[in-house]
């Protein structure tokens, strides 16, 4: 949803203007700056793994593997 609303659908809308010889202003080059910024939101609220460790709220790290990360054994072994 984040590249068809940032990159598609104002690029589409200058092209059309363009073509259609009207003139129009559209920040197109500042949505396509903001699109690498906020791509990973989407992943960060829909992955819960990813949403708990961003929060801290992950119960499989401990504050001592975060500060040490060879006291624990990662999950996946």
């Amino acid at each position: 949803m984040v590249p068809i609303i940032l990159m598609h659908i104002p690029v589409t809308i200058l092209y059309t203007c363009s073509l259609l010889d009207i003139i129009f202003r559209l920040p197109v080059e500042s949505t396509i700056a903001l699109f690498p910024a906020l791509d990973p939101f989407p992943t960060i609220f829909i992955v819960k793994s990813y949403r708990n460790t961003i929060l801290g709220t992950d119960s499989s790290i401990s504050s001592s593997a975060v500060a040490n990360p060879s006291l624990e054994r990662p999950h996946w072994l």
